[in-house]
């Protein structure tokens, strides 16, 4: 048979009390079978705690404090949803469509937008610029040395300023006509890359009379 002993501490001079909750029903209370030092709780409590140690021992070197903790509190994500923003998640392939949603940084408080948004945003220009000569704007040029053909990038040093002209009386030193079109090119060649959106493929002669619609890329 178990026995229990008490083993005061002889430099002590407090009394320590057990005493019994005013209660008509017998209690058991088991000891376990091992060596070590009993928690106390700060105020009384009947709250059972039915967590197991191991499960308790999961807490063991987690350094959140309670308000970080909270930050979960209300949080209806699944595992499954959270492991999408995991760096390794493979990539697929559903179609995007109207009511779909992206979720943005907006201006340091994340938020979920419609793609519809971020389709009206990017339609209308991300840092889009009408500066002359800025990327992603248009001009009319004409190269001084080749012709050019459509979707193929040209250098912009090659290329100057162009124009249609709607009378050909009195012509400008930068005027020219080429088989009865009246059209004026000169100036500054403008800068960066370009991209020829017509075509213009006259390589002989005068270079004066290549021109076509450009896109600055670069």
């Amino acid at each position: 048979m178990s026995k229990i002993a008490f083993s005061p501490n002889a430099n002590g001079n407090g009394v320590f009390t057990i005493s019994s909750p005013n209660s008509g029903t017998n209690r058991a209370i088991a000891l376990p079978d091992a060596a070590g030092t009993i928690p106390l709780l700060a105020a009384a409590s009947n709250t059972a705690i039915t967590s197991t140690p191991a499960e308790l021992n999961i807490l063991d070197g987690v350094t959140s404090t309670a308000a970080e903790l909270n930050i979960l509190d209300g949080v209806t994500a699944t595992a499954a949803e959270l492991n999408l923003i995991d760096g390794g998640t493979a990539r697929g392939t559903t179609a995007v469509a109207d009511g779909d949603g992206i979720l943005i940084n907006d201006a340091g408080t994340m938020r979920m937008s419609t793609v519809q948004t971020v389709k009206t945003y990017m339609t209308d220009g991300v840092g889009a610029s009408t500066t002359y000569d800025a990327v992603g704007t248009y001009a009319f040029l004409y190269s001084s040395s080749t012709g050019m053909a459509n979707g193929s990038t040209y250098a912009g040093s090659s290329l100057y300023p162009a124009g249609l002209l709607t009378d050909a009386n009195s012509l400008s030193a930068d005027d020219d006509i080429s088989s009865g079109i009246a059209y004026t090119r000169g100036g500054v060649a403008v800068t960066g890359t370009w991209r020829a959106m017509g075509r213009s493929m006259k390589n002989s002669g005068t270079s004066k009379n290549r021109f076509t619609l450009f896109v600055r890329i670069s």
